[in-house]
């Protein structure tokens, strides 16, 4: 019942808590209800239907709740809800059940079935099951009747409905116990285990006053008796008067046959006065007026009492002839109506089969028109793609033409432009180079003691020492970026040396360390191999040095170190200088990964350049370069190399 909104769910709590105590609250809330759905879809009318059908059955009012359950089951039929559907059959059922109308009861059973699928709906369709069963045993249609309770017990417990399981049970050992078939007490065990299990004492009131007529019809008083002290227990209990009444019905037999007549007579009176006066129908009662009447017959038969004997055993035989008739009746109302369903069955079968014969001939043609059909659009289709194609075809040879004329002609003019920039280059290279070189050694030959040359004048030829050596530094790494791009990957890596390129390096700087006393400590071994390109690492090292040569003060360190890892060797240039900001490093390390103009220029007037240049030499090498600052303490470069050829 999955279709059932949240607030149908309230509406139907809070009436049905209503009903017991104050039954026009409970209506008042069913009335809300069916205002607020009005401009609704159908199935929330149906909803409300079926919550007026529900309290009416819940306040015994069967009559008056067939109505809006028939309303409700046409609209849940109509919202194609099969599940919906088949419950409200069965409540409608139900409501006939209640009247004594158990042929109408039936009906509308059997059609409710016709809806559940035992699959999907295990615990609704075994209800229905149940109470079909329940009908068929009170028409005395035994055969049938068990067939039902079986399935609907086997759905109990295959869905978990432990409760309503040892209801069916109890009601099919019932059937046993009065049709006189075997294999009673196994089945009243079982459900008087359930019942116990899921704390349901009425139940367990039931299946003993149940056991207790069985034992009676086996003449077995000894079994009987507990048997009855424990329904009766648990019907006062409960104040429940109409199994009461059965008990004292149960009793006074059991009066009758440990020989004590008057007591047997006391309740057996008092039970049909009970039944009598409180109008109670159904078959239970009708079964226990039926036993009344013989132990009233039979124990004034005891007495003497000829008179009292003769009438009660007229309403005995009165009981017997109805329930004979009816059940006979029944038999042929229920053979009829098996008859009919399998008529019904046949012709619905028949049709069916014609049916689904003139739809397969339909389709069958469809297929064959749309089989043309397809076939035609294809052939046409194929018509005007080869036309097309072909003008295609026709167009972009023209096309291609007219683009390897443009391409040769873009080709000439690029090679034109190669051709002159590398002049450019090479005329910078050749012009600048020298001259900037010989002025910045030069410089280093100016004697810098305090006593030749004032402190302004040296301050002044640090200044262009240094921008000396940054244009110098700059146009060797211009120079170095232009071959590389005019050349492409022009990188010849081989087993070499790691030794032989700082120690060039440290010859090639030599003058001014010497003059700002910057000691350049190189701990790297001979013979310290690596593969790598020797121009290209050389570079590296050199923009390194000579960025710590430029930023660190006079007397600072700079050391060459090496590590040796399982396949690669890191080659660690640190120094105590004043270190890069973490903005800085971070700068350097974004412009790696992005192409930011802004970015680019930033960097690009201090050291960007030269590092990142650097870096895609390292990774043109297969490996790696790691910048490790922290200022006013130094910096660390980390170049890992690899020992071998990848």
């Amino acid at each position: 019942m999955t279709t059932y909104s949240s607030e149908w769910n309230w509406f139907f709590n809070q009436s049905h808590k209503w009903v017991g105590r104050d039954s026009s609250k409970a209506f008042q809330l069913a009335r809300a209800y069916s205002d607020s759905v009005s401009n609704r879809p159908e199935i929330f009318k149906a909803h409300s239907n079926s919550l007026f059908g529900l309290l009416y059955l819940k306040l015994n009012e069967n009559q008056a709740s067939v109505k809006p359950f028939r309303i409700a089951a046409k609209q849940y039929a109509q919202s194609e809800d099969s599940l919906l559907t088949g419950y409200t059959f069965r409540n409608v059922g139900l409501a006939f059940a209640g009247q004594g109308q158990l042929d109408s009861a039936l009906d509308y059973y059997y059609h409710g079935l016709s809806y559940l699928d035992s699959m999907k709906a295990p615990y609704f369709y075994a209800l229905t099951s149940s109470e079909i069963a329940r009908s068929l045993f009170a028409l005395f249609n035994f055969d049938y009747s068990s067939k039902y309770f079986q399935n609907s017990i086997r759905l109990f417990l295959l869905d978990g409905r432990l409760k309503a399981a040892a209801a069916a049970l109890h009601d099919y050992g019932y059937l046993l116990a009065s049709s006189g078939e075997p294999g009673f007490l196994p089945i009243s065990e079982r459900a008087s285990r359930l019942a116990f299990q899921e704390g349901d004492s009425l139940l367990i009131g039931k299946i003993n006053a149940v056991r207790a007529l069985y034992y009676l019809e086996q003449e077995n008083t000894e079994k009987a008796w507990p048997s009855l002290q424990r329904a009766q227990r648990i019907f006062r209990g409960v104040l429940n008067d109409d199994f009461i009444f059965v008990i004292d019905g149960l009793v006074a037999e059991y009066y009758l046959q440990k020989d004590e007549v008057d007591l047997a007579i006391f309740r057996a009176e008092e039970a049909l006065k009970g039944i009598v006066n409180q109008s109670l129908t159904g078959f239970n009662h009708t079964r226990t007026k039926q036993s009344i009447y013989k132990t009233l017959f039979t124990a004034y038969l005891k007495n003497g009492d000829s008179k009292k004997a003769v009438s009660y055993a007229k309403a005995y035989k009165e009981v017997v002839d109805r329930l004979l008739r009816e059940s006979n009746t029944n038999k042929i109302r229920f053979l009829e109506r098996e008859i009919e369903s399998a008529n019904r069955q046949r012709q619905l079968k028949r049709a069916q089969v014609e049916l689904e014969y003139r739809e397969e001939r339909i389709s069958l043609q469809n297929k064959q028109k749309f089989a043309y059909l397809i076939v035609l659009i294809l052939l046409s289709l194929l018509l005007i793609s080869g036309f097309v194609s072909f003008r295609r075809v026709r167009r972009a040879k023209i096309r291609l033409q007219e683009q390897n004329q443009f391409i040769a002609n873009q080709k000439e003019e690029l090679e034109l432009l190669n051709f002159n920039k590398d002049r450019l280059f090479s005329i910078i290279g050749h012009d600048l180079r020298g001259p900037i070189g010989n002025l910045s050694s030069l410089l280093t030959f100016i004697p810098n003691e305090e006593d030749q040359v004032s402190q302004e004048s040296l301050e002044i030829l640090d200044l262009a020492q240094n921008g000396l050596l940054e244009s110098l530094n700059l146009l060797e790494n211009l120079l170095v970026w232009a071959n590389d791009q005019k050349d492409g990957s022009n990188l010849h890596p081989k087993l070499q040396d790691l030794n032989s390129v700082t120690s060039s390096i440290e010859q090639l700087y030599a003058p001014l360390l010497s003059q700002k006393k910057i000691d350049l400590k190189n701990t790297i071994p001979k013979n310290t191999l690596a593969y790598f390109d020797g121009n290209s690492i050389k570079t590296v090292v050199r923009n390194i040095v000579s960025n710590a040569i430029k930023y660190c003060p006079n007397g600072s360190i700079i050391k060459y170190s090496i590590e040796d890892n399982d396949r690669l060797l890191s080659l660690i240039i640190e120094d105590n200088g004043p270190g890069i900001p973490d903005h800085i490093l971070a700068e350097l390390d974004q412009s790696t990964h992005i192409k930011d103009g802004k970015l680019m220029k930033r960097l690009e007037g201090n050291l960007g350049l030269g590092l990142r240049m650097s870096r895609d030499f390292v990774e043109s090498n297969q490996g790696s370069m790691k910048i490790e600052s922290e200022v006013g303490k130094g910096t660390k470069f980390i170049i890992h190399l690899p020992k071998a050829k990848a």
